[in-house]
């Protein structure tokens, strides 16, 4: 017998697990924030009356912001609800003791939950304006120094304006990862040790008109971005959206048991 040692190879390291995938809203929420950000920036280069003039997105009475982001909280109400009702069906199919009555009213909870933040903020429940409104009135003044009235300002030239949160960037950005969240449900990957759903044609068909309705809040998005309101304002309607997304879908909806 050899009096040497045996070698044996080195043990490999215990493998890891990959880090997981940013959700489905993880990756529309910094898709449309790069939007607003890209937007905002190249504003400036595109500014003008001749630009604008030949722009469809930049016409405020155009089909999209007429039709749809006009009512953009109801297009997603009439599409989001009969989805969260179909899918609940087909995430309880073949789970015992899973009612899809519950998963249905948790997403309508989450649904009401958004529905009073952008009541709040955009509609009227403090009177004749909005939150919004109250703070472009109680930030308006006169670019021409020493006027304090809308009318003096206009009597010398100066443009009465105040700061205008943008109503377009909170709702479009609300909607679209309110919707995320819900279309999130029925991949597997986005819950742990859930088992395959087999959406039904009708949650397809949901599904598909709501995955068409956030490209089309983006287009809108991508508009009021390069053409409309400044940086600071656009910048404030994004952060009250991702504000709320983050604190309602990563704490308050789960700290309540509603998050799925």
């Amino acid at each position: 017998m050899s009096d040497q040692p045996s070698l044996s190879k080195p043990r490999p390291p215990p493998s890891t697990p990959p880090p997981p995938l940013p959700s489905i809203a993880a990756v529309v929420a910094g898709v449309l924030v790069t939007t607003v950000l890209v937007g905002s920036t190249l504003s400036d280069g595109i500014s003008g009356d001749s630009v604008q003039a030949r722009s469809f997105l930049a016409d405020k009475r155009n089909l999209l912001n007429r039709y749809f982001a006009k009512f953009a909280w109801a297009w997603t109400t009439v599409l989001l609800l009969p989805f969260a009702l179909s899918s609940a069906l087909d995430r309880a199919r073949g789970r015992p003791g899973v009612s899809p009555a519950t998963l249905f009213a948790r997403a309508a909870a989450r649904w009401a939950a958004a529905t009073a933040f952008w009541f709040v903020l955009t509609q009227r429940p403090y009177g004749r304006r909005s939150l919004f409104d109250h703070v472009y009135v109680a930030s308006t003044a006169c670019s021409v120094a020493g006027h304090v009235d809308a009318a003096a300002c206009s009597a010398v030239g100066g443009a009465w304006t105040g700061f205008d949160i943008s109503g377009h960037c909170f709702l479009l950005i609300t909607s679209a990862l309110v919707i995320a969240e819900e279309l999130a449900l029925l991949i597997p990957s986005s819950r742990p040790g859930a088992p395959l759903i087999r959406p039904s044609p009708a949650t397809r068909l949901l599904r598909g008109l709501l995955v068409a309705l956030v490209f089309l809040w983006w287009i809108v998005l991508s508009g009021t971005a390069l053409y409309f309101h400044s940086f600071s304002e656009k910048l404030s309607g994004t952060a009250l959206a991702v504000s709320f997304w983050l604190a309602a879908y990563r704490y308050a909806f789960p700290a309540v048991g509603i998050a799925t």
